[in-house]
């Protein structure tokens, strides 16, 4: 069993950011990445976050973040990010958008074993939830003896996807604000597409 974690950051909407990063991390225990933050809760930065619902990187110091990107170097795992440069290609409807984006994280993972999909909770209606989670499958393309799930959570309920945001929001710094302090701090395996 393995389990793919998918966050984003930015938008896609007409305005607003210029790039829109969606990101995913593949790793055999999703308990490791939730234990980044509850570690964190538990010990150095406890007052700071006593306060705090969830950790994201819109909201979190620069020393938080650099502590979770420290953290998530000691884990096994693989990241999978596409950085889609909105001036590029029009956008005529997100959902779509945004389906295909994510499968192309999926187009790149080659995985033998069952698969746990967790990604951040962006669609409210049950037929764009479903046609999401056709097309992810459908790129995924590995044999069907195997078992796949796809969960859409909200992140203040899953410490992974928070840490999966505080990843993104690193990526969304390289390129919209072109400050690579924070992704310059990982050391994990990185496959990147650009458009």
């Amino acid at each position: 069993m393995v389990y793919l974690i998918i966050d984003e950051s930015g938008d896609l909407g007409r305005y607003g950011s210029k790039y829109f990063i969606i990101l995913g991390i593949l790793i055999k225990n999703e308990k490791k990445l939730g234990k980044i933050i509850k570690t964190l809760r538990r010990n150095k930065f406890k007052k700071k976050l006593a306060n705090m619902h969830e950790i994201k990187g819109t909201n979190s110091s620069s020393k938080i973040i650099k502590q979770i990107l420290r953290k998530l170097n000691k884990l096994n795992a693989k990241l999978y990010c596409i950085v889609f440069d909105k001036e590029k290609f029009p956008i005529e409807d997100k959902n779509k958008c945004y389906d295909y984006l994510a499968g192309l994280i999926a187009e790149q993972i080659k995985i033998n074993s069952s698969l746990i999909i967790r990604i951040d909770k962006s669609k409210a209606k049950y037929e764009d939830i479903n046609k999401f989670n056709k097309l992810f499958i459908k790129k995924l393309g590995f044999d069907e003896k195997f078992d796949v799930e796809i969960h859409h959570n909200h992140s203040h309920k899953h410490e992974s996807l928070q840490v999966v945001d505080v990843i993104a929001w690193s990526f969304f710094q390289k390129f919209e604000r072109e400050n690579p302090e924070f992704v310059d701090l990982i050391q994990l395996e990185i496959a990147m597409k650009k458009l």
